[in-house]
């Protein structure tokens, strides 16, 4: 049986095949316990994911900016983390 990971974002389009692509770390940001977004520089012709390492944070790119949101986690149950910026 094959095996990978596949990502589709919510228009339905595959955005991360693993059969296909090997992803590499563009870079990692360090992130407080509050909401925030920070600048990066992307390389043009690059397709980049935010993937945040406590599942209690989302994280999205859009254009050269990182934004990340720890929704309803309250506050005292949250820690510093890193997001990981992947090219794919």
């Amino acid at each position: 049986m094959p095996q990978g990971l596949q990502i589709w974002d919510a228009s339905g389009n595959l955005i991360f095949d693993t059969n296909t692509l090997a992803p590499r770390i563009l870079t990692s940001v360090a992130i407080g316990t509050t909401n925030g977004s920070q600048s990066v520089t992307i390389p043009a012709g690059n397709n980049v994911i935010a993937e945040p390492r406590d599942s209690s944070v989302s994280a999205t790119v859009s254009g050269g900016t990182v934004s990340w949101n720890w929704g309803t986690t309250p506050s005292n149950l949250r820690n510093s983390d890193t997001i990981d910026l992947l090219l794919i």
